[in-house]
């Protein structure tokens, strides 16, 4: 049995919302789509980017609120 895995590299920076996010994800997903792959590996700290988008207070996010956005993602 063979399988066709399509490994994203994407580049890091800085977003807004995670609106922005999931295009991102859209976009490598369809990309792998287009090749035909049976899964999409994305990088082990993909979901770091989202310490990127402004909390309430406008401050960064910290890493411990990461798990905030499992259900969205």
């Amino acid at each position: 049995m063979k399988f066709r895995v399509s490994a994203v590299q994407h580049r890091l920076h800085t977003i807004s919302s995670f609106q922005e996010f999931a295009v991102q994800v859209e976009h490598y997903v369809k990309a792998a789509q287009e090749f035909d792959a049976d899964f999409v590996l994305f990088p082990e700290l993909f979901t770091k980017q989202l310490m990127c988008i402004p909390s309430e207070e406008g401050k960064a996010r910290s890493i411990e609120e990461l798990p905030a956005f499992t259900e969205s993602y």
